[in-house]
């Protein structure tokens, strides 16, 4: 796991099988990032985003893969998704506002 990094946030027990398929997607992600591989990292973003699009970390985390791509643009409108989507949670705006200097 990448330093700082935030857990994605909890939902009810219900969306369980929901949170562990977007927990491990997440993780792969990480781990395909950290071996250099960045578009299997970013089709595991995609695919966690698309079992959970409400969830801020994984915005913050595309955001910042994409930023480590280069992809300084995408990054930000990645950042400003998380931030809207963060509800406060200052571990999540402190680090999207980050990407958008």
């Amino acid at each position: 796991a990448q330093t700082g990094a935030v857990a994605p946030s909890g939902q009810s027990a219900g969306n369980a099988p929901q949170r562990s398929a977007s927990d491990e997607l997440l993780e792969q992600s990480r781990s395909q990032q950290a071996a250099g591989n960045f578009a299997a990292a970013t089709h595991s973003l995609e695919q966690a985003l698309r079992i959970n699009p409400d969830d801020p970390a994984l915005w913050l985390e595309f955001a910042e893969l994409k930023h480590a791509q280069g992809d300084d643009e995408q990054a930000r409108a990645l950042a400003h998704k998380a931030i809207a989507l963060a509800g406060g949670d200052s571990r999540i705006t402190t680090r999207a506002s980050q990407l958008l200097k």
